[in-house]
């Protein structure tokens, strides 16, 4: 298909686990191997699971390492963050955390140079997280990926009806979401709140078809009738939509995250 011109600069994408959600991520990364030198610096926004955060903390951490290879985190970017009292280190955060560690591999895939700012939330209005991070969407050599699933927990037809409530909500930019609908809830209004100052437009896919073909294979995934979290991929470009959609894949080792170092 044609690609816009303007590559994106939001990626909402999933958490999940690669079992259930690498494919739909991978079509949101897929985005950038056009733009695999345009970006330096990534800012990595995930929902805490495992730490009680008030705020956003940021790592004391030099580098993350997965099986391939080591990424460094920009500190001077995480100094500049601390001079708002939203955000205060806290490594525990970091030391389990998945929302931020899945992303990883896909942008070692994808990206040339480049390093990382993670941040995990907990309690935070998402227009203070927006506030917080505006100053990035200046940064022509930053992007901004969104970590955040669909529902959780609920039987299949139930989450089916939630989760397309929750895509329409963000095909239309309405920052409302709330913790039922996502696991990043926060984030994702937060990301929707930024698109909107920038007057960005986020996609998913353009073919519903294929929107349902994910889902059910996510579906297919367990046996019984609780569903696995579903998820889909939201870039967020400048301008206008492509008509079409891509599908990208990305290819992992099977070792495990020995996580930040």
């Amino acid at each position: 298909y044609e690609r816009n011109v303007r590559k994106s600069k939001i990626l909402i994408v999933p958490h999940a686990g690669y079992k259930y959600s690498a494919q739909v991520a991978a079509s949101a990364y897929g985005e950038l191997l056009k733009y695999a030198d345009s970006f330096s610096n990534v800012v990595i926004v995930g929902p805490a699971h495992y730490v009680s955060i008030n705020g956003v903390a940021v790592p004391r951490y030099d580098y993350f390492k997965t099986p391939l290879g080591k990424i460094a985190v920009n500190q001077d970017k995480v100094k500049d963050l601390l001079n708002n009292n939203l955000f205060s280190y806290n490594d525990n955060a970091f030391a389990k955390e998945h929302s931020i560690e899945v992303q990883l591999p896909f942008l070692q895939k994808v990206l040339h140079k480049f390093k990382i700012i993670p941040l995990v939330y907990g309690n935070v209005e998402p227009k203070k997280l927006a506030e917080g991070l505006r100053d990035f969407l200046y940064d022509e050599d930053t992007l901004l990926v969104f970590s955040a699933d669909l529902s959780h927990y609920f039987k299949a037809d139930k989450a089916e009806k939630i989760d397309a409530h929750t895509a329409r909500m963000i095909d239309l930019g309405n920052a409302g979401l709330d913790k039922e609908m996502s696991c990043g809830a926060e984030g994702i209004n937060a990301a929707l709140l930024l698109a909107k100052e920038m007057q960005m437009k986020g996609y998913t896919y353009q073919d519903e078809t294929k929107r349902h073909q994910l889902i059910s294979e996510q579906l297919n995934c367990k046996k019984d009738t609780i569903k696995p979290t579903l998820t889909f991929p939201i870039p967020f470009i400048a301008n206008n939509p492509p008509t079409k959609a891509k599908r990208a894949y990305c290819i992992f080792p099977k070792a495990p995250f020995t996580g930040p170092i």
